[in-house]
């Protein structure tokens, strides 16, 4: 497939599907500052998500990110919406845009997070995406 993102979460793969014309791995960058690169990993009745949110207008971006000292603000998600569903926000990760086309974004990511309320942590490795782009 043309566009991927991959990751192992708590050893498991991560694998969002690339379905043709129903964009699921997507880099969003918009006219305010919320920039968004996404994937999803449907799996039978599993339903998973992995995000990657920052503070910018440069939709050309490229070099690496950390979370918390970063030049930019950039938070990482992970979301499980099936069984209940769960939320996990960053306590660190680290991100780089390795190439940035008109047509497309390029990188690799990994992150550590948490519930909101701690009771649960995911780590995730390995993290690789080339996902196609949109400006707004």
């Amino acid at each position: 497939t043309p566009y991927y993102m991959k990751a192992v979460v708590n050893g498991k793969q991560f694998e969002a599907d690339d379905i043709p014309n129903v964009p699921q791995i997507l880099a969003v960058f918009g006219a305010s500052k919320n920039s968004l690169i996404y994937g999803d990993d449907r799996d039978g009745n599993e339903h998973n998500r992995i995000s990657i949110s920052f503070d910018t207008r440069d939709s050309m971006i490229t070099g690496t990110f950390t979370y918390p000292d970063n030049p930019i603000e950039i938070l990482f998600f992970y979301n499980e919406f099936s069984n209940g569903g769960r939320e996990y926000v960053s306590t660190s990760g680290t991100l780089t845009i390795t190439e940035n086309t008109n047509d497309y974004v390029k990188g690799t990511f990994s992150f550590t997070a948490q519930t909101r309320d701690s009771s649960s942590t995911v780590g995730v490795t390995n993290g690789e995406f080339k996902a196609k782009k949109k400006v707004y």
